[in-house]
């Protein structure tokens, strides 16, 4: 088996390190009942949206929240989407731009 380069040794022991929080953060992720697919948690998943936001601006991410309209059911029921989340850490032009694309529930 080859040697563990040194680079993930560091990660490994960063990940190790804030083990802790990474379970807690976890934790209260898996709290929020986000499921997409069921409307009636649409009211959780603008919640997961916002907790997100704020794990962001904790790390300190600029935020904004984007509407994006509304979503008919198969019944004709309206209802709202949950918002967009955008984020952006850092305005270096000298450096290169990283997309993240998640789902949140």
């Amino acid at each position: 088996m080859a040697a563990v380069p040194e680079p993930m040794k560091k990660l490994f022991a960063k990940i190790d390190e804030n083990k802790a929080r990474y379970i807690e953060n976890l934790r209260q992720a898996v709290a929020i009942k986000s499921v997409s697919a069921w409307p009636e948690t649409r009211d959780e998943i603008v919640k997961m949206v916002h907790w997100a936001g704020d794990q962001l601006k904790e790390l300190g991410s600029e935020i904004e929240y984007v509407d994006v309209g509304n979503q008919t059911l198969p019944d004709g029921k309206v209802i709202k989407l949950p918002p967009v989340l955008m984020g952006q850490l850092g305005s270096d032009t000298s450096k290169k731009t990283l997309l993240v694309y998640g789902h949140l529930d």
